[in-house]
């Protein structure tokens, strides 16, 4: 048996071996279903005889034409049935012939098979002229191999929004008008049942904040459990209003819960949105949902108040402080610097996150608490960071290098992660480029700080 992997090597070398075998095997398929979908080389304008082997475009607009039976034959050679035969062979000649940049990172190893067919899929479903795919995938090409699966995704329908505004508005129409509530009782157990539904996400934002105000008061009143069988007790009772309101008023006082039944929860959206995209088809981005058009970003509120706080970034002196706990000012200032966590590849929401003194805060020693020490991370990364042996720096603001205890680097910045690892089987650099880049990243720290 030829060895693929060194099974001498360290198990976290083995690991990344792996990887880059299974990319490579990836881009093999996809390779060879390409060549098998090109050796029938169809003429569009040619006659050919509709009794015999006819040509199909099995792609969407801007693929080439295929043999009809193509299907047949990689459904056999796979092992898998004809239908899934059809998609794999439609998204790999999409994928080819209409996302240039993520077919190239297939074949580099940079994003596996199946993600990059999502792409494909999405753009096909959506009816996107070659064109339009083409310049989606122009704007998610710097971003490949470089950000989590999630932002990726993001980024790509942000891409697909600015490119068909017109298709997306469509879409969202389609839905609002097969907005539904259901109800399925359980298979195991009569006494539940299943309430499922599709509404505005301004009603489902105001629905979910009003839940969480009754689940307060619950306990109150003798409940007890967890917090979504609070949450799933207050469905229940919303359904006679007057007891909604009389915990309200238990739990709030007269006065407040009679402001509440004059208008719906407050709730708290965060945007990012530059002036160039308050336009119509213009995009946003909203923390914890994605993308929108900005002309959309009304129905997220629906009928509730809305209060805009402009949030506005000065360059200049740095704010320190001597304490341990982040003033407010300063941890604005991170989360719109860093709109994610800080850990390779994460897509977490940078708000959702602790934020953590890269180097790590000492009782007694001035000026250690300023955006240019601070990074967000969720609690397992800090944990890693503080006990499991990983090492972090930050040599200018908003720039993060980590050592893993297995000797793995990385570099994290607001375009993404760098695997500067040496020799790794899927990029990696070498000692020189390490040392170059990080002399690089210090100088850019000392002319931010003679600025």
């Amino acid at each position: 048996m030829i060895e693929l992997v060194e099974r001498e090597a360290p198990a976290v070398v083995r690991l990344r071996q792996v990887h880059a075998l299974r990319a490579a095997l990836d881009a093999a398929e996809a390779q060879a279903i390409l060549d098998l979908a090109r050796e029938a080389d169809w003429d569009e304008n040619a006659e050919f005889d509709v009794v015999g082997t006819r040509p199909i475009r099995i792609g969407a607009d801007g693929t080439r034409l295929v043999d009809e039976h193509l299907p047949l034959e990689v459904a056999a050679a796979a092992g898998t049935n004809v239908e899934a035969a059809v998609w794999l062979t439609r998204d790999i000649v999409n994928l080819h012939a209409r996302h240039p940049n993520a077919w190239r990172a297939v074949q580099t190893g940079q994003l596996p098979l199946w993600r990059a067919r999502r792409f494909a899929e999405h753009a096909a479903t959506l009816r996107l002229s070659a064109e339009q795919a083409r310049a989606a995938d122009e704007q998610l090409g710097p971003a490949i191999g470089r950000v989590g699966w999630k932002r990726l995704w993001w980024l790509y329908r942000a891409a697909v929004m600015k490119e068909a505004p017109d298709r997306m508005r469509e879409l969202a129409e389609q839905a609002a008008a097969e907005r539904y509530i259901r109800m399925n009782p359980t298979v195991d157990d009569p006494a539940c049942s299943y309430l499922a539904g599709r509404l505005d996400t301004g009603d489902a934002v105001a629905l979910s904040a009003l839940l969480d105000d009754l689940a307060d008061a619950l306990p109150e009143t003798g409940e007890s459990g967890s917090r979504d069988a609070l949450r799933a007790r207050a469905v229940g009772i919303l359904s006679d209003p007057r007891e909604a309101i009389a915990l309200l008023e238990q739990q709030t006082g007269q006065a407040q819960s009679t402001r509440r039944r004059n208008r719906r929860p407050a709730t708290r959206v965060y945007v990012h949105i530059s002036e160039h995209d308050l336009r119509p088809g213009g995009v946003g981005r909203v923390e914890g949902l994605g993308p929108l058009l900005a002309d959309q970003l009304g129905q997220l509120a629906g009928a509730s108040p809305i209060r805009l706080t402009p949030v506005v970034h000065v360059n200049g002196t740095e704010t320190v402080v001597d304490g341990y706990e982040v003033p407010g000012a300063i941890r604005t200032e991170v989360l719109f610097r860093d709109r994610y966590e800080v850990f390779p590849y994460s897509s977490r929401d940078a708000r959702r996150a602790d934020l953590d003194h890269t180097e790590a805060y000492r009782p007694g020693v001035r000026g250690q608490t300023r955006a240019s020490n601070l990074g967000p991370l969720t609690r397992r990364s800090h944990r890693g960071k503080t006990h499991g042996g990983w090492r972090l720096w930050q040599p200018h603001p908003g720039v993060f290098w980590w050592r893993s205890p297995r000797n793995q680097l990385y570099r994290v910045a607001a375009d993404g992660t760098l695997n500067l690892t040496i020799d790794d089987p899927g990029g990696g650099t070498s000692a020189a480029e390490q040392l170059m880049l990080w002399e690089v990243d210090r100088r850019v720290a000392d002319r931010i700080e003679d600025e």
